[in-house]
């Protein structure tokens, strides 16, 4: 087991600590770099990564990976992936990805999270319909466009309850 440091503590947060102190030049001028636009984007997975308009350098990049690695960030999103017990002061498991993919017919976190999480986004939706007329709720927080159609893509599972199951939830 891994011993504890405060993030402010670990040598690579001090280091990016003292990066950030450091007299960078202004956005203007690193804009001006015409090898800053290939060195400060990615792209991988379908998703495109553009720092060019950020006031970072090579070395402040390199600073974060180090923070990301000490932290073991990989580390923890492969364990919220499996449904691991991340959450240390509750002891279970982080729901975030299962509430994006609950619909799933065999979901990585098993089939039993996926359960937990459609209970858990019906009552919520339920206490949004049913005090959204109190003021508690705006009507756009329902989830729904004025054309009735979700919002967010997410909600799309919970479609084959009609209307999200607020007639018989509760």
């Amino acid at each position: 087991m891994r011993t504890f440091t405060p993030v402010n503590l670990s040598p690579a947060w001090l280091s990016l600590q003292s990066l950030a102190l450091a007299n960078l030049p202004s956005l203007r001028e690193l804009l001006t770099d015409a090898s800053r636009s290939s060195s400060m984007q990615l792209q991988a997975c379908g998703i495109h990564m553009d720092f060019t308009h950020q006031r970072v350098n090579e070395t402040v990049l390199q600073a974060l990976q180090a923070l990301a690695k000490d932290r073991h960030v990989d580390d923890q999103l492969r364990a919220m992936f499996e449904a691991e017990a991340i959450n240390t002061t509750e002891n279970r498991s982080v729901l975030h990805i299962a509430l994006r993919g609950s619909h799933l017919s065999k979901p990585p976190w098993g089939q039993a999270v996926s359960s937990q999480v459609e209970n858990a986004v019906r009552q919520d939706l339920c206490f949004r319909r049913k005090n959204a007329f109190r003021g508690l709720c705006r009507p756009q927080q329902l989830g729904h466009h004025r054309c009735g159609e979700p919002r967010y893509r997410w909600l799309r599972p919970w479609a084959a309850y009609g209307d999200y199951g607020f007639a018989n939830c509760c």
